[in-house]
């Protein structure tokens, strides 16, 4: 999160799963949370491509990651639902 900030990501989120499976690997799970589990994680990273290819360009190699899925996304306004382009 702290790399994310620094780069000027428009946003990021963390999300801490109490469940999950990566191809080939166990179903992992606690009932009980601490910070030193390794629990599934997933991180979502909301700018457009160039800031994001950026990002990832940037992560340690040595780091564990199992997956990188990246989706187009679309931001509506709460105001009146209109689609905005600006970071398509």
């Amino acid at each position: 999160m702290r790399r994310a900030k620094e780069q000027g990501l428009a946003g990021a989120h963390v999300l801490h799963a109490i469940e999950g499976f990566s191809p080939g690997g166990p179903v992992v799970h606690h009932r009980t949370f601490g910070l030193r589990d390794r629990l599934p994680l997933c991180v979502v990273i909301v700018d457009d491509r160039p800031a994001v290819d950026r990002f990832l360009g940037s992560l340690d190699p040595r780091m564990q990651v199992d997956s990188i899925v990246l989706d187009r996304v679309y931001q509506l306004t709460p105001h009146d639902g209109t689609p905005r382009t600006d970071k398509e």
